[in-house]
């Protein structure tokens, strides 16, 4: 039985107040590593797309897209400090061209394609592996 996308939102946001505060009580030092995140991201999609209505996978599904939002952030205000701070060009590491309506999960979609294609990375920070994704999916045109 496939679950309407309203109630797999329900059950997302449920599942992600529960994963959050349980990520407050027993978050460890490690870093989460790209095997990890590719995982989440695998599992996330499954509940998205009505595969699956796991509650783990509902929490994958806002952990992995939570990611990606929080690298967009990231990314944004270096580039937009570091110009400020007189910087003398953009120094983005990728650029998603303003009028691209990219959502997370798609941009978890390039990752996850990027990550199995590079096995050597899984060990890593999810964050090198996803870096590595967004540049070669967004490269800034540099002048």
């Amino acid at each position: 039985m496939k679950v309407p996308f309203e109630g797999r939102i329900a059950v997302a946001l449920a599942t992600a107040t529960i994963a959050a505060l349980g990520s407050v009580i027993c978050a460890s030092a490690n870093a989460m590593t790209g095997s990890e995140l590719r995982d989440k991201c695998i599992a996330g999609d499954r509940f998205l797309s009505g595969q699956t209505t796991e509650p783990e996978a509902a929490a994958a599904a806002i952990a992995c897209s939570a990611y990606f939002i929080g690298v967009d952030q990231t990314a944004a205000f270096f580039a937009a400090g570091a110009l400020a701070a007189g910087a003398p060009r953009d120094i983005r590491p990728f650029c998603v061209p303003p009028t691209s309506s990219v959502t997370p999960r798609q941009r978890a979609a390039i990752f996850v394609r990027y990550a199995t294609a590079n096995p050597v990375g899984w060990d890593a920070p999810a964050i090198v592996l996803v870096m590595g994704s967004m540049v070669e999916a967004y490269p800034c045109k540099r002048q």
